[in-house]
């Protein structure tokens, strides 16, 4: 083959030059978990106070598998990992309010042409008619914490990665639906090549300004989810056509030509 002719092949394949393995990765933290109560009326006597005693059955979910520890106030690990790169976690490393901190992670990659999905979810409360939490007179509940977020993904071989992490604290005293809440939340979307990082404080309160103790409850949500999806064949871009036209012409030319001076 004459040297025009590699050339312009070459141009050719490296045009629908592809290589394998769409990935995506998502990862959701939770730290710096705080409860804080806030006295509305130092003088009456009454201690701010708060029983979250409901709250030791907090649950932790990877890949649809659900462990019944305590996500407040002790550690809760699933690991799931069904083939190489593909994991799911969610993990309560210790009591949230004593500095522990909350994981959840989902990642899939290296299978090249073919869809995956991977999920993991942490739950600290469960947003249903049942009181978790009473709550003295005349005091503010906060609670607040740092949600850092990462999320990161590749497109190759007519496939793309695609991720999300989610974040949400709420907080209320209508629990028959979780109706009148208090609500802070964080998302991270990642499609394509990209490579995604952000942090963000959440926070929520609640007063209770009576003389009376309030019941509520508070619901604390956060999940990662990974995929990798076909994605349709891409047109060309008109200058890339044209090019890849006039190689393919090029080398017809040069056949035609070839052909009659043997």
């Amino acid at each position: 083959m004459n040297r025009p002719l590699a050339a312009l092949l070459a141009a050719v394949l490296a045009l629908g030059a592809t290589t394998s393995g769409a990935s995506a990765l998502t990862r959701v933290q939770l730290s710096d978990f705080q409860v804080q109560l806030i006295d509305l009326d130092p003088n009456d006597g009454i201690a701010p106070s708060i029983d979250l005693s409901a709250y030791a059955g907090g649950r932790a979910y990877a890949g649809g598998n659900l462990d019944q520890g305590s996500s407040v106030f002790g550690p809760a690990l699933i690991t799931a990992s069904y083939e190489s790169g593909f994991l799911e976690l969610a993990s309560i490393t210790r009591n949230l309010a004593s500095g522990g901190s909350a994981t959840t992670l989902a990642t899939v990659g290296d299978f090249p042409r073919n869809y995956r999905f991977a999920e993991s979810t942490v739950i600290l409360g469960v947003p249903d008619a049942t009181s978790l939490f009473t709550l003295s007179p005349r005091t503010e509940l906060v609670i607040s914490g740092t949600i850092d977020m990462t999320a990161s993904t590749s497109q190759v071989d007519g496939f793309t990665g695609s991720a999300q992490g989610v974040a949400e604290f709420a907080l209320s005293t209508s629990l028959v639906g979780f109706n009148n809440v208090d609500r802070d939340f964080a998302i991270i979307n990642a499609n394509g090549d990209s490579d995604r990082s952000q942090r963000s404080d959440l926070s929520v309160a609640l007063s209770n300004t009576t003389d009376a103790s309030m019941q509520g409850g508070f619901y604390v949500h956060m999940s990662s989810d990974a995929s990798v999806l076909p994605i349709s064949i891409p047109v060309p871009e008109p200058g890339n056509l044209a090019l890849m036209l006039a190689a393919l012409g090029g080398m017809a030319s040069m056949v035609r030509g070839r052909r009659r001076s043997s």
